[in-house]
């Protein structure tokens, strides 16, 4: 069901998001693992394969519910609201974060000013919160390009997405052949699984189980692909191939259909709660597992296999924990008072 007036929200939704942080801390909790061994290289290198289309799923969902046409009709109000869900929750964790980073020392007010207007400006964009950066800038142009997209027919659908698909596939298989190819795409990147959000569920609906039978083969083959030498991390494994968008796409479908087989009244409270938390257990999350892994021995041999699943549960819900605290005594705070400005300027508007 469709979020709305008198409506239940669909919590499939909310599946997606909260499986999509899971994966977020999941591979950065790879760090346990010792790559310097064949297998623990294949461990890590699957497992990207796998959680790293976190990204993409939260490009698709974010797709999903921006470019609509009511956004494209009324800016103003979409850029408030993202103001409010958005930039003022990563204004406030990037203060703590700058705090974090310069402790134990404190170079002053004037300093630590400096360092946190550098970190908003960009330093930051070198971190796990690169995702900020990037949404903001595709959320930014979703009033012109809502009323496109969110209007797109059968047929130009399956042409976004046939050219897409085409040309991750040059881009991937040229770049590890060693050809340069500078045929440029504007959509390239996780522009696609954005502006692809409004419609993929339709463009593949009946396809689902054919999508779910190659994901497999899409991350076993990336991990081959990975381990031999032809293709990289910083080559497009893990954003710009046709391999990693197919098992994204897949993944967010199974996940729709996996939420919509939730029932029972706790499961969807408990599912609710944690999706209301998840953006801030993102901004959260690398810090609470830095200190978890400290706790952890230093080298940890075999026994990470076993400590990644464990730092990850454990980073979850210490980040959680923390989220919840944060949201309620700073970010709704805030939220509130950037309310109360806008409804006073609106007033005096009005007057």
């Amino acid at each position: 069901m469709a979020r709305g007036c008198g409506r239940e929200r669909d919590v499939r939704y909310d599946v997606v998001r909260i499986v999509a942080m899971t994966f977020v801390v999941a591979v950065h909790a790879l760090m346990v693992i010792d790559a310097g061994t064949p297998f623990g290289n294949a461990y890590v290198v699957f497992g990207q394969a796998v959680f790293y289309t976190c990204n993409a799923l939260f490009f698709i969902l974010s797709g999903r519910f921006n470019l609509t046409h009511r956004n494209g009709e009324m800016p103003g109000r979409f850029y408030l609201k993202k103001a409010r869900g958005i930039l003022i929750p990563v204004l406030i964790l990037f203060l703590l974060r700058t705090a974090y980073n310069l402790w134990p020392q404190f170079p002053g007010l004037r300093a630590f000013g400096v360092a946190y207007v550098k970190n908003v400006l960009g330093a930051f964009a070198g971190t796990e919160y690169w995702f900020i950066y990037t949404l903001v800038s595709l959320l930014v142009v979703v009033p012109f390009l809502a009323p496109a997209f969110s209007r797109f027919d059968r047929k130009r659908q399956n042409l976004f997405i046939g050219i897409g698909f085409a040309w991750f596939t040059a881009l991937f298989f040229l770049t590890g052949r060693g050809i340069a190819f500078s045929w440029t795409y504007l959509f390239t990147g996780f522009a696609f699984p954005f502006c692809i959000g409004p419609f993929v569920e339709e463009r593949f609906k009946g396809r689902e189980r054919v999508l779910w039978l190659a994901m497999p083969l899409c991350a076993v083959t990336t991990t081959w692909l990975v381990l031999s030498g032809f293709t990289s991390q910083a080559l497009g494994a893990f954003d710009n191939s046709p391999l990693y968008m197919l098992l994204s796409i897949g993944m967010y479908l199974a996940l729709l259909d996996l939420g919509g087989r939730v029932r029972g009244t706790t499961a969807r409270r408990a599912i609710l709660f944690v999706a209301k938390h998840s953006f801030t257990v993102y901004l959260v999350h690398l810090p609470v597992m830095h200190v978890l892994r400290a706790l952890m021995p230093a080298a940890p041999g075999v026994l990470g296999y076993a400590l990644h699943p464990l730092l990850a549960l454990g980073t979850i819900l210490v980040s959680l924990a923390v989220a919840i605290v944060l949201d309620a005594a700073l970010i709704r705070p805030a939220q509130r008072l950037f309310d109360v400005a806008v409804s006073r300027l609106t007033v005096r508007r009005a007057g």
